[in-house]
């Protein structure tokens, strides 16, 4: 299994279902405009074919060309305006160890948000719900269930961790990122998104700013939010 380059996007589910669902279906020309971010509506604007042409997939059957089209978007765009984790060869609905990722019960599918776009139909049934290989979007943590993982998570780190542990993972570098994506989250009332291959870590490229990127080669994760994972961990331990 070839690993993939995951990240964490914050992203408001609003502005996918309002903006740029409706630019794939409506081929709308405005969706540039609907990005205020530096740089933002450039990218936006060169999305737009992958935008139509996913939308004429979807309706022939394919919705993987969705997940790594307009789903794709979704997440780089986001990345314009808010940070972006990243996570490494694991994601929500993602990971090299055995049976179901430990993520993936707090995940629900991006069908969920296409289904609120009337034109898109019965079609939203094929669109995965998880990732459709590289350079594509998987699954997403609605705003409304980011602090019940949050909760879990903080309450109960070690049940993560054991099973990230026994499946050759890092689970502090892992829990204390998606500490923090999920603190920031919740804050802004936000969903989160994976995302594959929207960087690239040995060329240090990124489809979004750079600036943005927390971990790998970007800003380093807050102290505390490793430290908060380490104290919990190690207090499990003693008991």
């Amino acid at each position: 299994m070839t690993p993939f380059a995951v990240t964490l996007h914050p992203f408001d589910e609003a502005e996918a279902v309002g903006a740029v669902y409706p630019a794939a279906v409506r081929g709308d020309e405005l969706l540039p405009r609907a990005f205020d971010a530096p740089g933002a509506a450039d990218v936006a604007a060169r999305f737009l074919p992958r935008l139509r042409d996913a939308w004429a997939a979807l309706r022939e059957g394919d919705g993987d060309a969705w997940a790594c089209g307009v789903n794709f978007a979704v997440g780089v765009l986001a990345g314009f305006s808010h940070p972006v984790y990243f996570l490494g060869d694991i994601g929500l609905s993602y990971w090299r160890g055995s049976g179901e990722c430990p993520l993936r019960p707090y995940t629900r599918s991006m069908a969920v948000l296409a289904a609120r776009v009337p034109e898109l139909g019965a079609a939203v049934s094929e669109i995965p719900d998880g990732f459709a290989g590289a350079g594509s979007a998987g699954a997403f943590i609605p705003a409304t269930s980011v602090v019940i993982l949050l909760r879990e998570l903080e309450r109960r780190p070690w049940v993560f961790a054991d099973r990230l542990t026994h499946a050759g993972y890092d689970p502090v570098t892992v829990l204390a990122t998606l500490l923090e994506t999920l603190h920031y989250a919740r804050a802004r009332q936000l969903g989160v998104l994976e995302l594959t291959n929207a960087v690239d870590p040995a060329e240090r490229l990124a489809m979004f700013p750079t600036a943005h990127l927390r971990g790998a080669w970007g800003q380093a994760l807050l102290p505390e939010s490793r430290a908060r994972i380490e104290r919990a961990l190690a207090a499990d331990a003693r008991r």
